[in-house]
Formats: C-alpha cells, structure tokens, sequence
C-alpha cells in the first residue's frame, strides 16, 4: 500500500494509500484500527474482488455498483463486443441459461 493515511473529513473517514491497489480485504481498514462493523457505508474502489472480503460486513444485496471512469463497467452494453457468438448473456435479452 505504500504510505498511508486515515483522515477524517466532516464525519467521513477517508483512506488514502501511496501505491495504487484495489481494496479486497477489511484488513486494509482493520491493519489502520477501523471497525468496520461501526461503519454504516463503506466505498471501496475495486472492480469486483472486494466481494468475497466484505460479504460478511456488507450482504450482495447492500452493495452499490458505480459505473466510475476506467478501463471496465459494470454495464456490459458499454462496450464494443467483437468476435463472440450471440446471442451472449447477459447482452442480449433473447439469450437464456439453461
């Protein structure tokens, strides 16, 4: 993580790290003392692999995606597709699983 900083601003703890990294695990707040179980909300810049660490604070079904700027989306109709077979899901409505 490199040098890092719990700062808080207006009620909000915020953590910033020197390194870029994707936060995946609640050791990132528990290595800096932050209980995540006071927390009411926590934001974590990951695409997707912070799920595993955080279900059990956190359930699939209180977390928020957000279709931030980068190089991926949660929105998969963003992008150009080339070269799969179609229908594919989850793009194309009339495709089903079986």
């Amino acid at each position: 993580l490199g040098a890092t900083a719990w700062l808080q601003i207006g009620g909000i703890a915020v953590v910033v790290i020197s390194n870029r990294a994707q936060c995946a695990d609640p050791a990132f707040f528990e290595h800096l003392g932050i209980d995540l179980t006071a927390m009411r909300a926590v934001v974590v810049k990951s695409r997707g692999h912070f799920r595993a660490g955080f279900d059990e604070f956190f359930p699939h079904e209180r977390v928020v995606e957000v279709d931030g700027p980068g190089l991926t989306s949660p929105i998969f109709q963003r992008f150009d597709w080339k070269h799969i077979p179609r229908p594919m899901l989850p793009l194309d409505a009339e495709a089903f699983w079986p």
